[in-house]
């Protein structure tokens, strides 16, 4: 599935801004950043949804991510500053070549860009490795959710 039609299916407008791909609604381009990809396919009531499940990170990058195990309450758009559930969710770097299943939680909710850094990543439904990919560079530090059954492919990482 593209991001297009992950778009389309949680109701969002495509918003480009200053070279990053941000999703939200219109009046999200004014405030701050709003990031709404890999929505789980249960709660976008997509063709195919599945119960939730676990999320997974592979980190293809020459540098190390940081990744959390929780991500707490309703709020799904990026989180600036820390993970939405602060010191309360276990967090540790997934080195280059390691996928968090193996190297870190079994369900990974979340992951850092630094600020001023750029992150390339691939948003693959669990069982893909063909789909869009997405560019993160935040204007400071921030969490991004990683919905349900989701596997994505963090392909590069720079600052």
């Amino acid at each position: 599935m593209t991001i297009s039609r992950r778009i389309a299916l949680g109701g969002a407008a495509l918003v480009l801004s200053g070279g990053t791909l941000a999703f939200g609604s219109p009046a999200a381009a004014e405030g701050p950043e709003v990031v709404h990809l890999g929505q789980d396919r249960a709660a976008a009531g997509g063709a195919g949804a599945k119960a939730p499940g676990y999320s997974e990170i592979q980190n293809r990058s020459k540098s190390n991510v940081r990744v959390g195990k929780n991500w707490c309450g309703d709020d799904t758009s990026p989180h600036p500053g820390g993970p939405t559930c602060g010191n309360d969710s276990p967090q540790q770097s997934l080195k280059p070549g390691e996928h968090s299943y193996e190297s870190a939680y079994k369900d990974t909710d979340t992951f850092k860009v630094k600020g001023g850094c750029t992150m390339k990543v691939q948003w693959n439904w669990d069982g893909e490795e063909d789909a869009d990919m997405s560019t993160h560079t935040p204007k400071r530090t921030t969490w991004y959710k990683v919905w349900n059954h989701h596997d994505i492919d963090i392909e590069s990482y720079k600052c």
